[in-house]
C-alpha cells in the first residue's frame, strides 16, 4: 500500500510551506530513535530487486535527516572499506555524482531572483556559438530536447578511454555536433548531461565568474558547507571505498583513474559528506534569503514525466506527490540521494557504497566477487520508501 501510494503520479504535488526555519547549528551523530535505525538498516540490507535473495543491497551507508526547526542528525551503517571491514562513519565523504547538477539548478533559480540572470532566456542567446532555442528553466527539467551522452557513442568511447580526461565547452560541443537535439525543446523529458555543462558556460559568461568559485559563493557558503568541494584529482582521507567496474572485473576499492570523469560534460563533480548534503537541503527550501517561497512553488508546479519518476524544474523525485530532491550516482562507485517532505519540510539524505552499475546478476558471480545484487538506486530509493513517512 505505501509503495503504490508513492508511485501514483495523478495528484497535484502540494507544498505546505513555508516553514518556520532554523538553520542547524550542529549535526548530531547517532540517531535518537532506535526504531528509526532498525528499519534504515533493514532498508540498507534487503535486497530490494530480488525478494528470494535477501543478501545485502548495500555494504555501508550514512542516512540523514533534518528538520526546519534546526533538528540534523545522522548515522553510519556497515563498512566504509569492506575488503578491510573498516566501519563506516558518519564524517565520511561520497562523490555526490548527478547531485551537483542539482547545485547548478537551484544556483540558476537563485541568480534570476537576484535580477542576474534571465531564467526564462533562450541559451543560444549567451551561448551564441550553437542553435539551442530552449531556456535555462528548460535545461532544469532535462526537457530542452538535447542528447544525453549516451546517444553519442564517441562520447562514451573516448571518457572510458580516459576517464580523468576532463571535457572542455568546445568538446561538448564537437560530440553534440550538427543536429544536437533528439527531440523538440519544451516538448519531452530526456535527460541530458550536457544540459549542465551548457548551462555551466553560460552562467560563467553571464556572472564573468568560473564555475568553482561560483559554487563556493553561491551553495557552499550560504549555506554553511565546509565539507564539500570539487573534485580534483586529490582524494580526502574519509573517501569511501565503492565499487567500480573494468572490463567486467568488478572490484572494491576507490580507483583514481575515474577522477573527473563526466566532470565537463556535466558541470562539474562535488564531493560531500551527509551533514553537508542536508544543510543543502534544508537551506534551498527554507532558506527565503536563496530561494523565496513563491519562486519555490513555481519550480514544483507542473512537473513533467521522466524515467522512474517525474522531474521538477531543478529536481526530481521518483514520489512527486510527497517529495522532491535528486539522486546521483558517482563515477567512484557511490549512489546518493536526498528528498524533502512537502508535508513538513523534512529532508532525508541517503549516501551509499552501493554498485553504480554493471552488478553481476549471477548468484554465484554475486557470492565470488562479494557484489550484491541490485543497482546504485535501489538502496537508496529501498531507504527512503522506508523512512519518507517517519514521524522524525
Amino acid at each position: 500500500m505505501l509503495v503504490l501510494m508513492l508511485f501514483a503520479c495523478d495528484a497535484t504535488p502540494e507544498w505546505h510551506g513555508p516553514f518556520d526555519y532554523t538553520p542547524a547549528s550542529s549535526c548530531q551523530f547517532g540517531l535518537d530513535d532506535a526504531a528509526l535505525a532498525a528499519a534504515v538498516e533493514t532498508a540498507m540490507t534487503t535486497s530490494f530487486n530480488d525478494e528470494a535473495d535477501r543478501t545485502p543491497a548495500a555494504h555501508g551507508m550514512v542516512f540523514g535527516y533534518a528538520l526546519p526547526n534546526g533538528t540534523m542528525q545522522v548515522q553510519a551503517f556497515g563498512y566504509q572499506d569492506v575488503e578491510d571491514t573498516v566501519p563506516m562513519t558518519e564524517e565520511a565523504v561520497f562523490d555526490l555524482g548527478s547531485i551537483q547538477k542539482n547545485f547548478r539548478w537551484t544556483m540558476l533559480h537563485h541568480l534570476a531572483e537576484e535580477g542576474e540572470l534571465d531564467i526564462e532566456a533562450d541559451v543560444d542567446s549567451i551561448v551564441t556559438e550553437m542553435e539551442l532555442p530552449a531556456t535555462f528553466r528548460q535545461l532544469s527539467m532535462h526537457n530542452a530536447g538535447l542528447k544525453h551522452w549516451t546517444d553519442t557513442p564517441e562520447l562514451a568511447v573516448d571518457v572510458f578511454a580516459d576517464p580523468s580526461a576532463v571535457h572542455s565547452f568546445e568538446q561538448t560541443l564537437g560530440y553534440l555536433g550538427d543536429d544536437p537535439f533528439v527531440a523538440t525543446p519544451g516538448r519531452t523529458f530526456h535527460y541530458s548531461n550536457y544540459g549542465p555543462r551548457i548551462a555551466v558556460e553560460a552562467i560563467e559568461r553571464t556572472m564573468g565568474q568560473g564555475i568553482e568559485e561560483l559554487t563556493e559563493e553561491r551553495v557552499l557558503l550560504p549555506f554553511g558547507m565546509e565539507n564539500t568541494w570539487p573534485q580534483d584529482g586529490t582524494h580526502p582521507d574519509n573517501l569511501v571505498d565503492g565499487w567500480w567496474t573494468d572490463d567486467s572485473d568488478h572490484t572494491w576499492g576507490d580507483d583514481p583513474s575515474h577522477d573527473n570523469a563526466f566532470a565537463s560534460a556535466a558541470g562539474g563533480l562535488l564531493f560531500s559528506d551527509a551533514c553537508d548534503l542536508l544543510r543543502y537541503a534544508q537551506g534551498v527550501f527554507h532558506d527565503p534569503d536563496y530561494i523565496s517561497n513563491e519562486t519555490l512553488l513555481q519550480m514544483l508546479q507542473s512537473p513533467i514525466q521522466g524515467s522512474g519518476g517525474r522531474v521538477f524544474a531543478g529536481f526530481t523525485s521518483f514520489a512527486p506527490e510527497v517529495m522532491a530532491g535528486h539522486f546521483g550516482s558517482g563515477q567512484h562507485g557511490h549512489s546518493s540521494g536526498y528528498m524533502t517532505r512537502f508535508t513538513d519540510g523534512a529532508s532525508i539524505v541517503v549516501l551509499t557504497n552501493a554498485a553504480p552499475d554493471g552488478v553481476p546478476d549471477d548468484p554465484a558471480t554475486d557470492a565470488e566477487n562479494d557484489a550484491r545484487p541490485g543497482d546504485d538506486y535501489n538502496t537508496v530509493i529501498s531507504v527512503m520508501v522506508a523512512t519518507f513517512d517517519w514521524a522524525f
